[in-house]
């Protein structure tokens, strides 16, 4: 049998978005630059279903036109969006990075930016807490690097108070 992809705007995914809304459930949707995942998408799904939790995993992959309809248009309360891996989206999205006119040397001081720029969206979480990457000064940097480097950024608490507002309202 083969998986029937949709996206988060189709009307096939309808069923599960009023089960969700019904029972007060917040989604987390996979963002990738493709048809079916693409951060836009979520945000006509987001106007549509306004009292529904709703998370762009990946950083949205960093896409400029999510995150410019983000700061115009104020009907995306319900709207999150998570950092995790955190790394592998730094170093993966570079030209994105760039495209939204955030230029700094590490993860950790874009996060920073993007939490100035975007308050009580980020959330963390992740769904590769087994990723691993060498940094600029040939270190391996895992997991745990990571969550220590953002509790020393004194953002834990805020993606803390984030990840619960977007799991229970």
């Amino acid at each position: 049998s083969s998986l029937d992809l949709c996206a988060a705007n189709d009307k096939k995914f309808e069923p599960f978005a009023q089960l969700a809304a019904d029972n007060n459930l917040p989604i987390l949707f996979h963002t990738k630059m493709d048809q079916y995942s693409n951060p836009m998408n979520l945000l006509s799904f987001a106007q549509k279903y306004p009292d529904l939790r709703i998370c762009a995993a990946h950083l949205a992959q960093l896409y400029r036109p999510f995150y410019e309809e983000l700061i115009k248009n104020s009907n995306y309360q319900n709207v999150y969006i998570d950092c995790a891996p955190l790394s592998r989206n730094y170093f993966t999205m570079s030209t994105f990075i760039s495209d939204l006119h955030i230029i700094f040397p590490c993860p950790i001081n874009m996060l920073k930016e993007l939490n100035n720029r975007y308050p009580q969206k980020l959330l963390w979480g992740s769904d590769a807490p087994w990723h691993r990457y060498v940094n600029e000064q040939n270190k391996l940097v895992e997991y745990h690097d990571e969550i220590a480097l953002i509790n020393e950024s004194n953002l834990w608490s805020e993606f803390t108070n984030n990840s619960i507002s977007f799991l229970f309202g």
